[in-house]
């Protein structure tokens, strides 16, 4: 998720069988488990070096051909639920305030900006509808509308809530 910029739900049921290795980086195409209820579904592409390839290869799976899903279960959001509480019990223990998964995919989104990609390639890879949606998850716009993330992610805490920043 810090990686790739996944959503955890995504990052659950990621299938090294359809990840095609690239010129430089491995590509794995997958349609999000999240979207709109009138979306067609849009497959997203997500991008992993050769490391985290072979890491992810040469760990122990938790079933025959998902490295991170395991069982079968009514609710679809069992699994991710059970990482957001084990994230929320790490940051209990460490001090982080708010440690979730999302926080993974918001460091990821303000390391690529930082770093110097275009807000439309970082849009993209998020699989973002435009810029006013990553602005507001990263804490770009301190006068967001009512019931937006940019209401819920106040631009004083950019710094300290991404995991790995040194504030």
């Amino acid at each position: 998720m810090l990686e790739t910029g996944m959503r955890v739900g995504d990052a659950i049921r990621y299938d090294p069988s359809v990840t095609v290795k690239g010129e430089h980086l491995w590509i794995y195409t997958f349609v999000p488990q999240k979207k709109k209820k009138t979306d067609q579904p849009k497959p997203l592409e997500s991008y992993l070096t050769e490391r985290l390839k072979t890491a992810i290869d040469q760990c122990e799976w938790l079933s025959p051909n998902c490295p991170f899903h395991y069982g079968a279960f009514r609710n679809k959001a069992y699994l991710a639920n059970e990482v957001y509480n084990r994230m929320q019990t790490i940051g209990e223990r460490c001090g982080v305030a708010d440690c979730r998964p999302h926080r993974l995919r918001d460091t990821f989104a303000v390391r690529k900006l930082l770093g110097g990609f275009q807000l439309d390639d970082v849009s993209r890879l998020l699989g973002r509808e435009g810029h006013r949606d990553v602005l507001c998850e990263v804490g770009g716009l301190p006068q967001a509308p009512p019931g937006t993330l940019g209401c819920r992610v106040s631009r004083e805490r950019v710094g300290p809530r991404f995991l790995g920043s040194k504030a």
